[in-house]
């Protein structure tokens, strides 16, 4: 059995892009293709004299970004899927973090093959015994081997979400205080 607990790079942002893609390579059905993919991305990248310059200039200047992501996809073959989703990287100002995406997309590829997915992420550091029990559930429910990917995102501000695939179990104070706030709003329309 994988080890529980993976935490994609610490970062709850380059957490969130490495669900989304594997979600997209999950529809082609090409997981493993996404990966070597990324691994040739990451290549074309740090074989750049000062990657990290380059990166920065790219997420700057936008249209040398583009121009470049249509050079490599087009060098690379990429399918347009991958495409669009380093150009949504780029115009969210996060290339700088596509080496990280790659690190993190191929490690956790690594460990899923073959084993139900959840991604876990939790409003502030909890203690071993609670996700442990928090699996424990998953597979009583679920069935089979679980792979679950845990990360930490402060502005839920308390509690956790669970996400399997497109489905998604919010159980954050922030989803509470917006539902809240949304009857309230509602009531406040019916007087």
């Amino acid at each position: 059995m994988a080890e529980w607990s993976f935490v994609v790079g610490g970062n709850a942002a380059v957490s969130r892009y490495v669900k989304s893609l594997y979600d997209v390579a999950a529809s082609m059905g090409n997981e493993r293709q996404v990966g070597n993919w990324l691994e040739s991305i990451k290549h074309n990248i740090v074989s750049v004299g000062n990657y990290k310059k380059f990166l920065r200039r790219m997420s700057l200047i936008k249209s040398d970004g583009l121009e470049f992501i249509r050079m490599l996809c087009q060098e690379l073959k990429l399918p347009a899927e991958l495409e669009n989703f380093l150009t949504i990287l780029l115009k969210n100002g996060k290339f700088s973090m596509i080496l990280d995406v790659c690190d993190c997309y191929s490690a956790y590829l690594d460990k899923v093959d073959g084993k139900k997915l959840f991604f876990i992420t939790f409003a502030k550091d909890v203690e071993k015994q609670m996700e442990e029990q928090l699996r424990t559930d998953l597979v009583e429910v679920f069935g089979g081997e679980i792979n679950c990917i845990v990360s930490k995102d402060a502005s839920l501000i308390d509690g956790f979400c669970i996400q399997h695939g497109s489905k998604i179990l919010d159980y954050s104070m922030r989803s509470r205080l917006q539902r809240l706030s949304s009857a309230m709003r509602k009531d406040s329309h019916e007087d």
